[in-house]
């Protein structure tokens, strides 16, 4: 083929892709309308205009203009009162109830260092591991002793104490 065919030729492709590139030119500005409830709302702006009702000499006093018709308080709502002193849920009396000591060691050289493992049986059970001083589900421990075969830990409630017993094997 001659050059001169395939300058033709490339000329027509150039046309082509020039008139593709105007139809998706047009495509793209001449989308469809919008659905009726994504349509930006027709806004006339002179009828949102702050009008004076004289003119101000000065600039501030035009300022003032603008606060005392624009920035109005929000309306007081005045709620019922409710109760919102939080009512602590009752406590058991019988910690033995709730709590189940598992396992102790003591320290009879120094009883502070004497560690438990309490469980609680309302979270399924499981153990958790105390010295004296902690703080367990709000209640302070106050010691862990041996009394025998039983181990006794005693816990303080709200200035009242209360003591867990574990019962060592019998004999």
């Amino acid at each position: 083929m001659s050059s001169g065919l395939y300058r033709v030729l490339t000329a027509l492709l150039n046309l082509g892709l020039i008139a593709a590139i105007v139809v998706v030119g047009l495509g793209i500005f001449r989308a469809s309308e919008p659905p009726p409830g994504e349509r930006v709302p027709h806004v006339n702006p002179p009828a949102l205009a702050i009008e004076a009702s004289q003119k101000q000499s000065n600039e501030l006093q035009t300022f003032a203009i603008v606060w005392q018709q624009l920035d109005v308080p929000k309306p007081v709502v005045v709620q019922q009162p409710t109760n919102t002193t939080p009512v602590a849920p009752p406590r058991p009396q019988d910690l033995s109830t709730r709590y189940k000591v598992r396992m102790v060691l003591f320290n009879p050289d120094e009883p502070s260092n004497s560690q438990c493992v309490i469980a609680n049986s309302m979270s399924g059970g499981k153990g958790r591991i105390v010295t004296k001083g902690d703080n367990l589900d709000g209640y302070a421990i106050l010691s862990i002793e041996v009394d025998g075969a039983d181990a006794v830990v005693t816990l303080d409630d709200n200035g009242v104490q209360r003591k867990i017993r574990l019962q060592g094997p019998s004999q």
